[in-house]
């Protein structure tokens, strides 16, 4: 392999200077049950960097549109012109002065070269799907697979179910297993999770290490937040919060690997030192710029920001205070009995980290931080709304956690000012049949005046909700109240109506008897 790549960028990136230590591997895919090599004989899953050296600038822009289709990197590479030969030895400064800077593109960006393998020609490696691991009697443990897929042109077939050699090494950051001699790409959602568990997943894997097979892990993570609510607006559409952010991920070589410093020698409650990261993008699982994937860019304000390191334990330890409003969907068929689901979507960076349930027992966390969300709410908003239990959905592979929190909104006060006046119009209504039938003018009087009474009811209750398509309880309950007032008003319009006809035709009765002296 050419290695003019990874020399550049091995003073840079301690992985790749591994990665450039350790033997290489079988390429292609393979196994009982199919014959792999007849149809992947010119496939490349680890490409030489020869395949960069011929790309122009056009393919470069291409391959960007693919990888970052919502970005403008395309624009950039396309401005300055560069071709695979320069993207072949651009280092994390290079492309941060062109104004990339996130971590996670970054380590995209990383892998992409790294592992470029000829995209121009379509190859896109071997991928199964519907996957699992099973540990067999003679002592090995093999994959099984049910498809395979990602071929293109004449070799767009799919392989039935298939079975790897001994497995040899796991690589859980790329999805990558590797056998005596294929390499295979395991995509974690397509794992068989039918016909084998998490758990047993989870089990598996932990043979292997004790088998001392070759498992590339990710850092473990845990989150823990405290949350207080500020505000629920309905008609924005949005709630705001005051969140307190602990992240806590083991390290051991933090202070060692020259990645952070220790700022102090004070000894906080924890046991933990106060620290500097060398490289904050590098070194935290988060951007704390870029925590929530759903808060209004405008409102996030970073009130208190800390970092700590606990040398017994090795677990790194940062704290945000954040002050945001978050983007929310209200569900308001129910208004003004609904119940609101209150999302935060938090962005982990998932290429070294792996997201935690529950913090392990041996990190020796505060009994305080071992629940992974608390919340509570502000008094304003407590006096509308009650807190019901959160719960967490966590995807340490997609790099997203979310929490929900669920509030009950307080009804009595809709009741009283809204609901139970206008019940009180509907009553009121009814008052018009004991006028006689001939006062039309003094039945459809009430009448108006109590339907502009429902009608400014009506626009006091959608101040307070934004523009929705549907109707909520209240507008159906005022929608009744808008008939009801209608079927007084022609109620009277036809008895009146009638009982003129009836006065006429008597009038017209007694004109016509003759007179008798």
């Amino acid at each position: 392999m050419d290695t003019s790549f990874l020399a550049a960028m091995q003073l840079n990136n301690p992985r790749l200077r591994r990665a450039a230590s350790r033997p290489s591997q079988g390429r292609y895919g393979g196994g009982e049950g199919y014959d792999g090599k007849a149809w992947y004989e010119n496939a490349r899953f680890l490409a030489s960097h020869d395949v960069l050296d011929k790309m122009d600038n056009n393919k470069v822009i291409a391959i960007m549109r693919k990888h970052f289709p919502d970005t403008k990197y395309d624009e950039i590479f396309s401005n300055h012109e560069i071709t695979g030969e320069d993207l072949k030895t651009m280092t994390r400064e290079d492309f941060r002065s062109l104004g990339i800077t996130k971590f996670s593109h970054l380590r995209r960006l990383e892998n992409l070269i790294q592992n470029t393998d000829g995209e121009e020609d379509g190859d896109t490696g071997i991928h199964v799907c519907k996957w699992r691991f099973r540990h067999e009697k003679d002592g090995n443990f093999y994959l099984y697979f049910q498809q395979q897929k990602d071929a293109k042109g004449d070799e767009a077939k799919v392989l039935k179910e298939g079975k790897s050699g001994p497995i040899q090494k796991y690589d859980n950051f790329r999805d990558t297993l590797h056998d005596d001699n294929y390499i295979y790409q395991v995509e974690d959602k397509q794992h068989d999770s039918i016909s084998q568990s998490q758990e047993e997943f989870e089990e598996l894997v932990d043979l292997m290490k004790t088998a001392g097979i070759e498992v590339i892990g990710r850092a473990p993570t845990y989150v823990a937040l405290d949350v207080e609510i500020d505000d629920i607006n309905s008609q924005e559409e949005n709630f705001s919060i005051l969140c307190r952010t602990h992240i806590f991920w083991r390290d051991p070589q933090l202070i060692d690997g020259n990645r952070a410093r220790y700022s102090s020698q004070h000894h906080n409650d924890l046991g933990e030192l106060p620290i500097t990261f060398n490289c904050n993008e590098e070194s935290l699982p988060v951007d704390p710029d870029n925590l929530f994937k759903n808060a209004i860019d405008s409102s996030v304000v970073i009130n208190e920001r800390h970092e700590y390191f606990n040398p017994a334990t090795g677990i790194a330890h940062v704290y945000y205070k954040h002050s945001l409003t978050l983007e929310e969907q209200m569900e308001l068929h129910r208004f003004p009995f609904d119940r609101q689901l209150l999302h935060m979507f938090l962005n982990i960076n998932i290429g070294d980290y792996k997201c935690l349930e529950s913090a392990p027992a041996e990190w020796n966390l505060p009994q305080s931080l071992c629940n992974p969300i608390k919340l509570s709410l502000r008094p304003k908003v407590s006096s509308e709304f009650s807190l019901r239990y959160p719960s967490i959905n966590l995807s340490g592979k997609t790099g997203k956690l979310i929490y929900k929190a669920r509030v009950q909104r307080y009804s009595y006060y809709y009741f009283q000012n809204v609901i139970f006046p206008i019940f009180l119009i509907n009553t009121l209504a009814c008052s018009a049949f004991l006028l006689d039938h001939s006062e039309l003018e003094g039945r459809v009087n009430l009448v108006i005046a109590l339907l502009l009474t429902s009608v400014a009811f009506k626009f006091a209750v959608s101040a307070q909700l934004p523009l929705i398509s549907y109707n909520t309880f209240i507008d159906v309950y005022i929608l009744i109240t808008y008939l009801v007032l209608a079927f007084v008003a022609l109620e009277s319009v036809i008895v009146f109506g009638r009982s003129s006809t009836v006065a006429d035709r008597v009038d017209r009765d007694r004109s016509a008897r003759p007179v008798v002296c």
